[in-house]
């Protein structure tokens, strides 16, 4: 885990001290990881036999069964869960749903299979919809013995304060270029690449994994320039699939902004010119990560990169 010190800290004195909060709110930007690190924590706490400062042995029934995703006392809740649960489609699910927090406090409120703690994670908890936040709400009012929830989210601001203010805060920061650039350099890339693509990553070590892999297969994004259709024609490219256009809008947009950000920072385009762009391209992104249509997202991106260009 590496450049989310403070997180590892925080997390630590939970469990050496014992005194591990029914809800945890694990909050920054996305690819930072977040997910890797409430499944490790997960992991530790169901672990059988953790070792020291309570790590997980990472080889007993617990672990294993943790790193398979097989352990029955353990919910990761994201798209997938959500869409087994209803019997819709993955690509459908746009926000966490009432009748699945509901399913979720009912199996968080039944014994334990394995005589431990029972954990639920949810994966993009700013989707959340009303009645959703307000059934999560009277869970974590009134929460059972040794039950956990771990709630990922972009930010605090993105959930109820109602919501927020019962969760101990675990704050996540963008990775540091270099930390990106050595999570690269581990997966094999060249070293001139991982550079690059650090620098352009936002700090995210998922993001830069992704664009890494979207080079390897050949993929390019289409140019802003030229032809008035390209942004529309970029939106219709995106997965049909809405958690994977999501996450590719997202890496679209993310990707704009720090090619903008560093014209200005390397003074190639003055922060008069680019700050309205700058600023747009960022409310587009965190509409993303609420639930926006990544497709309209897109487009509405490329346009303010061809309105800054004109």
């Amino acid at each position: 885990m590496k450049g989310q010190e403070r997180a590892l800290k925080i997390l630590s004195g939970f469990r050496c001290s014992g005194k591990i909060p029914s809800a945890l709110l694990f909050h920054g930007p996305p690819g930072v990881g977040k997910r890797t690190l409430a499944l490790e924590w997960a992991a530790a706490i169901v672990c059988e036999r953790p070792g020291e400062e309570g790590a997980a042995c990472g080889a007993c029934r617990g672990c294993e069964a943790a790193g398979r995703g097989a352990h029955p006392d353990l919910r990761l809740v994201g798209a997938a869960y959500q869409a087994a649960l209803l019997g819709e489609e993955p690509e459908t699910q746009r926000a966490l749903k009432v009748d699945t927090i509901r399913h979720l406090r009912r199996e968080m409120e039944t014994t334990s299979l394995w005589g431990g703690w029972k954990i639920s994670i949810l994966e993009d908890a700013q989707t959340l919809e009303s009645a959703s936040a307000n059934a999560l709400l009277k869970i974590l009012e009134e929460p059972k013995p040794r039950t956990l929830w771990i709630l990922l989210a972009v930010s605090p601001e993105s959930l109820p304060k109602t919501i927020v203010s019962r969760c101990a805060r675990v704050p996540f920061s963008a990775l540091r270029a270099g930390d990106v650039e050595e999570i690269l350099a581990a997966r094999g890339v060249p070293a001139p690449k991982a550079r690059a693509i650090a620098r352009l990553s936002g700090g995210s070590a998922g993001r830069a994994v992704e664009m890494w892999e979207e080079a390897a297969d050949g993929e390019e994004e289409a140019p802003a320039k030229g032809d008035p259709l390209a942004p529309f024609s970029l939106a219709e490219s995106l997965p049909r699939e809405l958690p994977l256009a999501r996450r590719k809008a997202e890496r679209i947009i993310a990707l704009e902004i720090e090619k903008l950000r560093l014209d200005v920072i390397e003074r190639r385009v003055p922060f008069s010119k680019a700050g309205p762009a700058l600023r747009e391209l960022r409310d587009l992104l965190r509409a993303v990560g609420s639930n926006a249509d990544p497709r309209a997202a897109v487009v509405l991106s490329r346009i303010a990169l061809e309105v800054l260009s004109s």
